[in-house]
């Protein structure tokens, strides 16, 4: 009964897997999985198509290599996805190359780095020999202290070693620290770009169509019309739209207000000056650039 009726975000990998199954949108192509300890039943599905298709397909596991069947072996879990990963293979009819040990980190340019990354949860390590020179460990007492400290440090790199901006990268784990940064960087007069992923409903093209939607079935209703000015896209200064939102609000403008002339003095109830007369003929001519292509939309719609 509910099939057709509502849509289960749990059922997406499914619809993914109907879409592949009638396409052959991997033939040819090299897959690589990466990132993954384990896969769920749908992944798997989708995972034999695409063995079934592609050309190649690289799986990485984090491993230390050797058969583990003790369930309590910390790499027990991820020896259980190879296996799973084998029989798909062998469902597939795809043969299955030698595994690959990867030994070594190719990601770090500093042996600091490196020893830092095989050895930071190791029981047991040996003490780096050598220098450090690409590891500082900052002590703070608070989130506050410890982003001012990486600010400071980020503009004296800019200063004294001649960096750019876009040479550094700051990595955190945990949202809080966010604000905090963005703050703190802003007040050492450092510049930022931030890649984090912004919902697809604040891009500002989708805002506006959300607002142009609003605005229509509404009936060009005052508050609706305000957010759609204030999207951002419009062709309108700050200035001309403040000069709108405070002629709307003087004479009670909304509905079919918006469809004919505007004849009010833009001050209120007082007589009209030249410069009154002007500022009226620069508001209608506003107010057609708005509304036209919305009655556009509205009748086509």
């Amino acid at each position: 009964m509910l099939k057709n009726r509502f849509y289960d975000a749990e059922d997406k990998l499914s619809i993914l897997y109907g879409i592949l199954e009638n396409s052959n949108y991997f033939n040819g192509k090299t897959v690589a999985i990466d990132a993954f300890n384990s896969f769920s039943e749908q992944e798997m599905r989708i995972i034999e198509l695409i063995l079934k298709q592609a050309k190649d397909v690289t799986v990485t596991l984090c491993t230390n290599g050797g058969k583990s069947d003790a369930p309590f072996d910390l790499f027990h879990y991820v020896y259980k996805t190879q296996k799973r990963l084998v029989q798909a293979a062998k469902r597939a009819d795809v043969p299955v190359s030698k595994p690959v040990m990867l030994s070594e980190s190719a990601r770090f340019e500093n042996p600091e780095l490196r020893k830092l990354e095989r050895d930071i949860f190791a029981p047991t390590a040996e003490k780096y020999s050598e220098k450090c020179e690409n590891i500082s460990v900052l002590s703070a007492k608070d989130i506050y202290e410890e982003c001012d400290g990486v600010a400071s440090k980020i503009k004296s790199l800019l200063r004294k070693e001649n960096l750019r901006a876009r040479e550094i990268a700051v990595l955190y784990r945990n949202d809080a620290y966010e604000p905090v940064l963005r703050s703190a960087l802003r007040r050492f007069g450092v510049p930022v770009f931030d890649d984090s992923r912004q919902p697809l409903s604040q891009e500002p093209l989708l805002v506006m169509i959300n607002h142009v939607f609003s605005a229509v079935r509404s009936g060009y209703g005052c508050e609706e019309m305000l957010k759609f000015l204030k999207c951002g896209l419009l062709d309108l200064t700050v200035e001309e739209i403040s000069s709108i939102e405070n002629y709307i609000y003087v004479w009670s403008i909304e509905g079919d207000g918006w469809k004919s002339e505007w004849t009010g003095n833009p001050k209120g109830f007082e007589l009209f000056t030249d410069r009154d007369t002007k500022t009226l003929k620069k508001l209608n001519v506003f107010r057609k650039y708005i509304i036209e292509p919305l009655e556009q939309f509205r009748i086509e719609c």
